[in-house]
């Protein structure tokens, strides 16, 4: 059943991958108008900016923390065949 859970993981991370590749340009294009943020950038633009810097942290780190959990479960249960003393 946990192998089940750790392929699952993996193929959120591969939809949210996708997601991040179909979306780089507007990474980029986010990223520079972050740079470029100055006193005469308005609040609305600098709000909404921000919150798009936000939700692509949260993407990266969903996508990586899937990743990590889905071949850390996966590989939890070849251990558990490879030396089954423990």
């Amino acid at each position: 059943m946990k192998r089940i859970l750790g392929i699952l993981f993996l193929l959120v991370s591969l939809f949210l991958l996708l997601a991040f590749i179909g979306q780089f340009s507007i990474f980029l294009s986010d990223l520079t108008n972050f740079l470029g943020i100055s006193d005469s950038t308005g609040s609305y633009d600098t709000g909404y900016l921000l919150g798009r810097l936000f939700y692509w942290l949260i993407h990266l780190s969903a996508m990586t923390l899937f990743l990590i959990f889905g071949i850390r479960i996966i590989d939890r249960r070849k251990k558990k065949l490879q030396n089954p003393e423990i």
